[in-house]
């Protein structure tokens, strides 16, 4: 009964002894990969942002990321309104608006951003850079890309973008009358045109200043008037405007404000080569065309 007994328990301790040896076994290797699992999800939340970054961008910061870096710095955050911006970072800005990027220029009622892309899209408009109010400042120049082959500068302008009043926003629009535009000269200059056809053939040219405020000044013009069909004019009226009228033909004037009258003018008459230098003085271009 005894032997029974103790073969017994030694055959349970056996068991036992076996049971822990197996369960310290399983332990060891459970908590090793436990371990390891634990060393990886651990992982700093700034080893992971730098670790995908290196990924990304090959690691480190080489010449080209740093020229980009550079030239981003003259370049803001499209706004409303930005402050005392130097001559370098206003054109930067201006050559994103050139480029297509129209969240920059501040919206009115006529002009809105959704307006300019649209302008942009139809590829009917040059965008052109130059320093009208000789501000040390580029302005953007919207102009016909091209409206007459035969006439350079008949490149009618539909707005004109300026840095005014720390924001990009437009000074000059003409979006009425075909008869009146304005096209911009050679020397960076706005000139305002007028040509009709009728009874009297107008080609009118005046040449205009503008400050820093953009103030408009005139300055001087000259003018070709076509007349062929006098018996269609009123005597009277032919009288009061055109005084030196009395046979048909192209009559050629110069005009320009007399000083202190607050917009009188004063017209003297030229000839035709005088009206031709007088328009490749103000444009800058040959004058191409027929005065009928």
């Amino acid at each position: 009964m005894k032997k029974a007994y103790w073969k017994i328990s030694a055959l349970v301790f056996g068991v036992l002894l076996l049971g822990a040896v197996l369960f310290a076994v399983s332990f060891l290797f459970h908590g090793e990969d436990k371990g390891k699992m634990c060393r990886v999800s651990a992982l700093p939340e700034t080893e992971k942002t730098e670790t995908k970054a290196e990924t990304e961008t090959g690691g480190g910061t080489g010449p080209e990321l740093e020229q980009e870096a550079e030239s981003a710095q003259l370049i803001q955050e499209p706004s409303p309104f930005y402050e005392d911006l130097s001559p370098e970072e206003v054109l930067a800005i201006m050559q994103k608006i050139q480029a297509g990027d129209m969240s920059y220029i501040k919206s009115n009622a006529i002009f809105t951003t959704e307006k300019y892309e649209r302008m942009f899209q139809t590829g009917r408009y040059e965008l052109v850079l130059a320093d009208i109010n000789k501000d040390g400042f580029q302005d953007l120049v919207w102009r016909a890309a091209s409206c007459n082959d035969d006439k350079p500068y008949d490149k009618p302008i539909t707005v004109i973008i300026s840095y005014k009043d720390h924001a990009f926003q437009p000074v000059l629009a003409d979006t009425v009358d075909a008869a009146y535009f304005y096209i911009l000269s050679e020397n960076d200059t706005v000139i305002s045109c007028f040509e009709q056809g009728g009874v009297v053939i107008y080609h009118t040219y005046s040449l205009y200043h503008y400050d820093e405020e953009w103030e408009e000044t005139f300055q001087w013009g000259i003018s070709a008037h076509g007349f062929y069909d006098l018996d269609e004019l009123p005597e009277k009226w032919r009288a009061e405007h055109f005084p030196q009228v009395t046979t048909e033909g192209t009559y050629f004037v110069r005009f320009k404000e007399i000083p202190g009258t607050g917009g009188e003018e004063k017209e003297e008459s030229i000839t035709e080569e005088e009206f031709l230098q007088s328009f490749k003085e103000m444009t800058g271009f040959d004058f191409i065309g027929e005065f009928i």
